[in-house]
């Protein structure tokens, strides 16, 4: 299963699609025992880009705004960029995933864990 990782990278976003928490390697261990199954891995991804991802969220000062003022904000700041930003974007990711196979990133905006039922 792949979730938003953590609480770091918290922000307005998460607030608007009704993200409850951002999780961690340390919580998807006590989440598979509590529920009886084994966690084979977990791994964060989109570390090569989370610094873009950190400032973008983090650049507007969203406090204080009311809920439909963040709804035109993520409206306005959630379109897909330019061809060659995005081309750029695309390749970075494409990248780190080859990479991610190899080694285990230190963080990332999200992570991926995988369960096993004993």
């Amino acid at each position: 299963m792949t979730t938003p990782a953590l609480r770091q990278f918290w922000s307005y976003n998460d607030e608007l699609v009704h993200h409850l928490r951002r999780y961690n390697r340390g919580d998807f261990a006590h989440l598979a025992q509590a529920s009886g199954l084994e966690l084979c891995d977990a791994r964060y991804f989109m570390f090569m880009l989370s610094p873009l991802y950190w400032l973008a969220r983090k650049w507007k000062n969203t406090q204080g705004m009311s809920e439909e003022e963040k709804v035109a904000h993520m409206k306005k700041t959630h379109n897909v960029p330019s061809a060659l930003i995005n081309g750029a974007l695309t390749a970075t990711f494409a990248a780190e995933t080859p990479l991610g196979h190899l080694l285990r990133f230190p963080w990332g905006t999200s992570i991926l864990g995988v369960f096993r039922k004993p």
